[in-house]
Formats: C-alpha cells, structure tokens, sequence
C-alpha cells in the first residue's frame, strides 16, 4: 500500500481525516456533492467496481480528498492497486445506490428516445 500501514483500507485516512475536521458524511455530502452512499463506499475502501464506473470512483476520491485536505495521490495508487474485487456479492446492498442505478437507467431509456 502506497500508504505505508499494512492492514489498513486506503479509505482509512479519508475517515480519519474527516473525523479530525469534525464533519459528518450528511454535511460532507452538502460541501462536496457527493452522496453518502459512495463516501462511505470510499472510507471502507470499497473496491473500484463498487462505483457506478472507474472515473466516479476516481473523482469522487480526488474530489473528497481534496474537501478533506489530504493528498489523494496516494489514495488513488491503492484504489487502483486494489483491483476489482474477488466476489460482488461481498459488497452489502445498498438501496440508495439501486435507486441511483435506476434513475440513470430511466434517463439512458428517455434520452434514447429522442
């Protein structure tokens, strides 16, 4: 891990850094725009597949790191480091994510239909 620390997640630091500037994810998710689901999918360094596409899972760390004042670099390296993960159903359901799967969905069908 570019981060140094043996059996540590790369969203570690993303965690503890948001817990050092006192915030919680609700009011991470009003300063960056991010939604809750996907910055906790970040602090558990959960794996790129867990994102609607690799470039979200990116941005959204890029941009996260950056509210949280820390050096996304290094994140970046282990995210990409970590690869797909193994089994997909090791990652739990979560419904808000569904729904934003299926609005984009919809909006993929209705802009089709132009």
């Amino acid at each position: 891990m570019a981060n140094g620390e043996a059996g540590r997640g790369w969203g570690d630091p993303l965690r503890e850094a948001r817990a050092r500037k006192r915030v919680d994810l609700e009011q991470a998710f009003h300063e960056t725009r991010i939604s809750p689901v996907y910055l906790e999918l970040l602090e558990r360094s959960a794996p790129i597949t867990a994102f609607p596409a690799p470039v979200y899972a990116r941005a959204f760390l890029r941009e996260y790191a950056r509210y949280l004042g820390i050096d996304a670099e290094p994140l970046l390296q282990d995210l990409e480091a970590a690869g797909p993960a193994p089994d997909p159903a090791a990652i739990p359901y979560e419904p808000e994510a569904e729904s934003a799967r299926r609005l984009r969905r919809m909006w993929q069908v209705g802009r089709s239909m132009q």
